[in-house]
């Protein structure tokens, strides 16, 4: 994230804050309230982009995927087996015949393949597998798993693609905090003679700081849309 988007988010924080900390004010119109809780949203999104921005998917990971699916996995092995037994289809419990010790060892792409066979297989008798416990959003969440764990195998794409979807994610988190705050303005103006003391307070949250530590308030006029452009 360049400095000046630190440089604005610092400001959103800081006006964050000052609403916190005034919560009556706030909540004494509806239209503030609900733009308050916009403003905590939008902070809380770019946050998240932030930590995806810096994060890199590592082997530690990829290992934490694979046992997530690994769990569900083996219930629903478990029970497609004991269904299988229980009606003597060989075959069919064949399809199911892998322990967990199994499954670890082998290839990323081949358990891959065999945690997406287990789920189709399993999907065609779920009928059967319900009074083995099996539901379906068990075997949703498995194919989700799978899906999840198979993103991770090429680290390296994944993490350029998890960063390039983040920045791209930013810039229109941005934009929509711009239009939050310019709300937030018109109806922080609304308490500028009830509430001097809460619109100094917002007012001096409103200033955003550059490099030279030089700061410019962004509520003082809020019928600009510029004002809450950075130079």
């Amino acid at each position: 994230m360049r400095k000046r988007e630190e440089n604005k988010l610092s400001m959103a924080r800081a006006v964050q804050d000052a609403l916190g900390n005034n919560t009556s004010i706030v909540g004494s119109v509806p239209a503030f309230g609900n733009a308050k809780t916009e403003l905590d949203q939008v902070i809380q999104e770019i946050d998240g982009m932030m930590q995806t921005q810096i994060r890199k998917v590592t082997s530690a990971d990829k290992t934490k995927a694979m046992n997530l699916a690994l769990d569900v996995a083996i219930v629903v092995i478990g029970a497609a087996r004991a269904y299988a037994l229980k009606e003597d289809k060989p075959s069919l419990a064949a399809l199911f015949n892998y322990s967990r010790s199994e499954l670890v060892k082998m290839r990323d792409t081949q358990l891959v393949n065999t945690l997406t066979l287990v789920h189709d297989n399993a999907v065609t008798m779920l009928t059967q597998l319900a009074d083995y416990g099996i539901t379906a959003a068990q075997l949703t969440q498995l194919q989700t798993l799978t899906a999840d764990y198979n993103s991770l195998l090429s680290a390296p794409r994944a993490n350029i693609l998890a960063k390039s979807v983040a920045t791209q994610g930013l810039a229109t988190a941005f934009e929509k905090m711009d239009g939050v705050l310019a709300r937030l303005d018109n109806l922080a103006v609304s308490k500028r003679s009830s509430e001097a003391e809460f619109y100094n307070t917002y007012s001096a949250a409103r200033k955003i700081v550059d490099s030279n530590g030089k700061g410019k308030s962004k509520a003082d006029n809020p019928k600009k849309k510029e004002d809450d452009k950075m130079s």
